[in-house]
């Protein structure tokens, strides 16, 4: 029998321009996600691991203003 983990709780912090507003769903591969807000307004869900090593900083309206 699987157990799930706990997480610790990760709402507040900031990653590029992503702050962490909530705890998001659990993807088939057990990966967490969190729901993230953009400085645009935008609300994303994000696996944790995606903040953490710098593959996601923000909901991709950095890409859209250049």
């Amino acid at each position: 029998m699987l157990r799930a983990r706990t997480s610790k709780n990760r709402i507040g912090e900031v990653y590029g321009d992503l702050t962490v507003i909530g705890l998001g769903s659990i993807l088939p591969s057990r990966h967490r996600t969190w729901i993230c807000l953009c400085i645009c307004g935008t609300e994303i869900e994000v696996v944790y691991s995606s903040l953490t090593q710098g593959r996601s900083k923000s909901c991709g309206c950095s890409r859209r203003r250049k």
